[in-house]
C-alpha cells in the first residue's frame, strides 16, 4: 500500500520536516505501508496564507497529480494526504474524479479524531482549540470549525489562536509558539487538548509539547490524517477486507 503525503506549496523545508516527522515505512494494526513525500511544483506558492494561494497550489499541484503520465499520479496512490491545515481544493479536485483514492487534508481528520473521545460521566468534552501560524487563518477556520461540528458539540471547541510565524521558520519559534499555547490556548480558553494547525508545527511537535503544561495535549495532525486514510484504503481494499480476514 502507497500513501501519497504532498504539501502542495513549494517548499522542500517543510516538506523535509513532516517527513521526518512521520517516517517512510510503516506498520498499523498489521497493515504495511509506504509514504511517498512530495512537494509542489516550482510554480506553487511558498507559503499558504489566504483562499488565493490555496486554489494557486491546487491548480499547480493538480498539472503533476492528475498528469496519467506523472509518478505522482493520483491514481497510482491508495491514500492521500494533503499536507495543509486549510480546506484545500486539491482534496476536492481528487475526489471528483472516478477512481479517486481516500483523500484529506489536515483539519477534518484531526476534527472527527478529538470527536472520538468524550467527556466522562458529565458528558461535556474538555474545551479543544487549534494553534494556527497566522491571524489570516484565525475567521477562516473557526468558520470551518463552525460547518464541521456538531451543534450539542461546539461549545467544546474555542476560538482559533495565531502564534504570528512565519510556517518556514518555526524550527526556531518553539519557545514563542510553546508560550502562545500556554498563555491563550490554555491559560484564556482552558484548552487542554490544542491541535497544532499548521503542517510546519509537525517537525518540532516533542519539543512543544516538552514546553507546555503538562495538563495540556498537542495533537499533530500530519499523523491523524495519514492513519485515517490508510484505514480508509484498508476498508476500501477487496482484498484486504474480506469477511473471512475478520477476528
Amino acid at each position: 500500500m502507497k500513501i501519497l503525503v504532498i504539501n502542495p506549496n513549494s517548499s522542500e523545508s517543510m516538506t523535509r520536516s513532516v517527513a521526518e516527522a512521520l517516517g517512510g515505512n510503516c506498520n498499523a494494526n498489521g497493515i504495511n505501508y509506504d509514504v511517498v513525500f512530495a512537494t509542489g511544483p516550482k510554480d506553487s506558492p511558498p507559503e499558504i496564507n489566504d483562499e488565493r494561494t490555496a486554489v494557486q497550489s491546487a491548480e499547480s499541484c493538480w498539472k503533476v497529480l492528475g498528469d496519467s503520465r506523472n509518478p505522482l499520479h493520483y491514481a497510482n496512490y491508495q491514500g492521500i494526504v494533503i499536507a495543509c491545515f486549510s480546506d484545500h481544493p486539491l482534496v476536492k479536485m481528487i475526489q471528483q474524479q472516478e477512481s479517486g483514492p481516500p483523500v484529506c487534508s489536515l483539519l477534518r481528520p484531526s476534527v472527527f479524531y478529538l470527536d472520538l473521545f468524550g467527556g466522562g460521566a458529565g458528558g461535556n468534552k474538555p474545551p479543544f482549540s487549534i494553534i494556527t501560524s497566522s491571524k489570516e487563518w484565525v475567521e477562516p477556520l473557526d468558520l470551518s470549525l463552525h460547518r464541521m461540528v456538531a451543534p450539542e458539540q461546539r461549545s467544546s471547541w474555542r476560538p482559533t489562536v495565531a502564534a504570528q510565524v512565519n510556517p518556514l521558520g518555526l524550527s526556531g519559534e518553539a519557545d514563542h509558539v510553546a508560550r502562545v499555547i500556554r498563555d491563550e490556548n490554555y491559560g484564556e480558553y482552558g484548552s487542554k487538548t490544542v491541535i497544532l494547525g499548521c503542517a510546519g508545527y509537525c517537525g518540532i511537535r516533542d519539543q512543544l509539547q516538552s514546553l507546555v503544561p503538562s495538563e495540556v495535549t498537542l495533537i499533530e495532525p500530519c499523523k491523524v490524517a495519514v492513519e485515517f486514510v490508510v484505514a480508509a484504503a484498508k476498508i476500501n481494499d477487496r482484498e484486504v477486507c474480506k469477511v473471512g480476514d475478520l477476528q
